[in-house]
């Protein structure tokens, strides 16, 4: 015979919340007592058990305390939850923190439990399974809508009727696809931001009237190709602007406004920076790719100009004047100046510049030729001519938040470098 012990359970649990405080064993002796039914009492006793015990760990998973806890950092954001809802798979856990999936990835997922042992009114005792799940999310950067781009051959600007021989415009850290907003010292950066810089840079080269302008693309053309150049680098990002789409803002951005406003562009040259990389760790991408792929799509775009690309160091002789420009960040850049000039500078260049960019701040270091002639104990030191100068250019980026927490910050500003009616070089910098 199959006992329905449904039909003694709302007796024996009235029983159990009385005062009396029956435990278990007693509550099944007394109704089995009452009804006789046909089981022995052991069997009644531990069926009876087991319907209170289900019954109160309903109730004790019902009413448990739920916890969870949100803080955002530089990493991202960190949800938290400990509770008694089995949050066991990524999806589950995703629902019950209703996440936005078109706004937000979650890379990281972890679950663990752990059981807890309660007795019921400190008489029976009960176990219940606990949860501790943690997600991380990191928002995704919306792919940005592009118009359709033609390669097609570009109108050059007008020549000026001027004559003041060659111009040379070293130009550094453009970090086009950054957006940096309300920072304590460092000024806001945009796309616009950015256009009118470029478009004022061209005008102050052609109010000078250069019969020839050498520009020197000194790298960093983009902010992050992966979004990931720093842990945080994501959050600093106009959306969509990472991969190609960055590389193709950044050569139409360099297009409208730069290129195709300067008179009497004749030369135009690239060397990569360290945000120029195609990887997220400096270590896979040490040639800077993205700087080739600006180039490549220049060439395309402007035939007629002269121009080359390198990894490391461009260089070119105009006027008797040697310039030789880096982005700065590798160990070249570290080097004795003179040395750099041994290696890639003119034997019979008058002068020499070296420029470079990188570290977001205006220097410049002059140089001297130096003749030691010795009388007896005696050394006598006799500066005789100027040899070189080596120049960090200032940077069309402002800065971002990390650039600032290590102290390095600056106006926006570019040069102009040219031989002047003394034979001498004009070096000025243009603060924007």
């Amino acid at each position: 015979m199959i006992i329905q012990y449904s039909a003694y359970l709302k007796e024996a649990l009235e029983l159990y919340a009385s005062p009396t405080k029956q435990t278990v064993s007693q509550i099944a002796r007394t109704l089995y007592a009452k009804y006789a039914p046909d089981v022995e009492l052991d069997s009644f006793r531990r069926s009876l058990s087991n319907g209170i015990k289900k019954h109160f760990k309903k109730e004790v998973l019902t009413e448990s305390k739920e916890e969870t806890h949100v803080t955002e950092d530089d990493n991202g954001i960190k949800l938290i939850y400990k509770g008694g809802k089995p949050l066991t798979s990524k999806q589950a856990a995703i629902d019950y923190f209703k996440i936005d999936e078109d706004v937000y990835a979650v890379p990281f997922y972890d679950c663990k439990s752990w059981t807890t042992t309660m007795k019921l009114d400190n008489v029976q005792p009960i176990q219940v399974i606990n949860y501790g799940v943690t997600l991380k999310l990191a928002k995704k950067a919306k792919e940005l809508s592009l118009p359709e781009i033609q390669i097609t051959t570009r109108k050059l600007a007008r020549t000026s009727k001027k004559k003041l021989s060659w111009g040379v415009v070293p130009l550094a850290d453009f970090h086009i696809g950054a957006y940096v907003g309300d920072l304590l010292k460092t000024k806001d950066f945009s796309f616009d931001i950015l256009c009118k810089y470029l478009q004022q840079i061209a005008d102050e080269v052609n109010e000078k009237g250069f019969d020839k302008v050498y520009l020197v693309m000194l790298g960093d053309f983009i902010e992050s190709f992966t979004g990931l150049n720093h842990i945080n680098s994501w959050k600093g990002l106009h959306k969509g602007s990472y991969g190609m789409n960055a590389v193709i803002l950044a050569h139409e951005i360099l297009s409208e406004h730069l290129y195709s406003k300067i008179n009497n562009l004749k030369i135009v040259d690239f060397v990569s920076g360290n945000h120029d990389r195609i990887t997220s760790d400096s270590k896979e991408d040490v040639f800077g790719e993205v700087g080739n792929m600006i180039y490549y799509l220049f060439k395309k775009d402007y035939p007629s100009i002269d121009s080359n690309f390198s990894s490391l160091i461009v260089s070119r002789k105009l006027d008797n004047i040697g310039y030789l420009g880096t982005h700065g960040h590798l160990g070249l850049a570290k080097k004795d100046t003179g040395k750099i000039i041994q290696d890639y500078g003119f034997k019979n260049a008058e002068y020499h510049f070296l420029m470079q960019g990188h570290y977001h701040a205006r220097e410049g270091i002059k140089t001297y030729k130096k003749k030691i002639a010795t009388y007896a104990d005696v050394k006598v030191v006799q500066h005789d001519s100027l040899d070189y100068r080596k120049i960090t250019v200032p940077p069309l980026f402002t800065g971002n938040f990390y650039s600032e927490s290590i102290g390095y910050s600056s106006s926006a500003g570019g040069t102009i470098l040219y031989k002047n009616k003394y034979g001498k070089v004009t070096h000025q910098d243009v603060m924007l």
